[in-house]
Order: structure tokens, then sequence, then C-alpha cells
């Protein structure tokens, strides 16, 4: 059996538009986050994901 993955992703919407990022080699588009590191809260997670993904500071 396989552990549990654990993630945290941000839904930002605002004037009827929904944030979502990619990386240049890939052509989907998803919600920022991810992978939550050992010992971290999922706040804690989505302000890392956001910074190393779109350099947001939340």
């Amino acid at each position: 059996m396989q552990p549990d993955i654990i993630c945290a992703n941000g839904v930002f919407c605002a004037d009827g538009k929904v944030l979502l990022t990619r990386e240049s080699k890939n052509t989907a588009y998803y919600f920022p986050g991810g992978k939550v590191g050992v010992g971290e809260k999922l706040t804690q997670t989505l302000q890392r994901e956001l910074k190393e993904e779109l350099s947001l500071v939340v």
C-alpha cells in the first residue's frame, strides 16, 4: 500500500478570473500549490509554493 500524499493548493478568483499556473515545458495548467513537507502546516506549504512557483509573498 502506498502512503498518502497530502497537498495544499490555492484557488484564487477575482473579477471572474481564476489564477492558474503552468511550467514552460508543459501545456497543462494547474492551481498553484504542492506537496506538504514533513512537519509543515498546510498554510506554510501554500505560502512556500506560491513563492517558488509565482514569486508571490502571502
